[in-house]
């Protein structure tokens, strides 16, 4: 039974001529069966009423959500909801395994202080200080064999605020790949990586382009993460049976989302060099995600060859 005085929060008819592919008591089921539709492009419309408890006395009323599509349209509906509860059901079955969380890593941080402290030595760019000169990665040095300026060149920086955009990024990404690896190896690699995109980039242009910055590096990071998530998506994912490729790329997409919003615009961004980095650090994730786990020491190894690396 239902009641005369029942409204529709998206239609002007109480009962509209639809046919009802869900319905609840519960406005939140709803709203997520609708987000499944929209995402298929699915027309349809969520509409509240009122129902008599039956038996009930005096009566009390039940508030009725009902999912309703056009004719047309419902038996798309019904399949896009059966298989997501299809989806749903086997996620309960087989939870997914989190990521591996070694805890803090003191890498980042003692990455950034010498970032810091590098550039209280070496100064802005403007002040063409002797560290800039010998240092920057110079495309047209590097093809003819100064190779180290693809190192040097991410620990200079062109300004107070260049360093500082460049510090917080490096504690986010950095960070979050030292907790999955290990603080050395997270570095190293980043560094390794950070290296082959500024190698690239000079492949590129050959001459005629000279950068500085641990942006690529920064991006390099980012994309560790990205190649360690969508291995692990791949081997522990609830969907591990079925659709391996699509859910590993959605790891990729989302590196490619932050890459868009912070990796490109603005005149004095390398965006080459951070999509660059972004690529073999993508590479490096996939293939870090087979190394066994380290210990403490295993870090330290690992993050003094990094240093060395770039105190040479």
């Amino acid at each position: 039974m239902t009641d005369p005085n029942s409204t529709d929060a998206t239609s002007p008819q109480a009962e509209p001529p639809l046919p009802v592919v869900r319905q609840s008591a519960v406005r939140g089921a709803i709203e997520a069966w609708s987000l499944v539709l929209a995402s298929q492009g699915i027309s349809h419309h969520i509409v509240e009423r009122r129902v008599v408890e039956e038996g009930s006395a005096p009566l009390r009323f039940t508030q009725q959500f009902l999912l309703v599509v056009q004719p047309q349209h419902f038996r798309r509906a019904a399949v896009a909801l059966a298989r997501t509860d299809a989806e749903d059901a086997e996620r309960a079955r087989t939870p997914d395994a989190p990521p591996p969380d070694r805890g803090l890593a003191l890498a980042p941080l003692v990455v950034c202080i010498a970032l810091a402290v590098l550039f209280l030595v070496s100064g802005p760019r403007a002040g063409h200080s002797h560290w800039f000169t010998t240092g920057s990665a110079d495309a047209a040095a590097i093809m003819k064999g100064a190779w180290y300026r693809a190192a040097t060149g991410l620990t200079l920086h062109a300004d107070a605020m260049h360093l500082l955009g460049n510090i917080a990024a490096m504690l986010i990404f950095l960070g979050a790949a030292g907790r999955w690896l290990g603080g050395g190896v997270a570095f190293t690699l980043t560094l390794l990586a950070g290296c082959l995109g500024n190698l690239s980039t000079a492949a590129f242009y050959g001459g005629a382009h000279n950068s500085v910055g641990a942006s690529t590096a920064t991006f390099a990071a980012l994309g560790i993460l990205g190649g360690l998530q969508a291995r692990h998506r791949v081997k522990f994912g609830w969907w591990h049976r079925s659709n391996r490729i699509g859910r590993m790329w959605r790891a990729v997409a989302a590196c490619l989302a932050l890459f868009a919003m912070l990796g490109v615009g603005g005149p004095e961004v390398d965006v080459l060099a951070h999509a660059t980095g972004l690529a073999w650090g993508l590479a490096l994730g996939l293939a870090a995600a087979f190394l066994p786990p380290f210990k403490t020491w295993g870090n330290v190894v690992w993050g003094m060859a990094g240093a060395a690396l770039v105190a040479w």
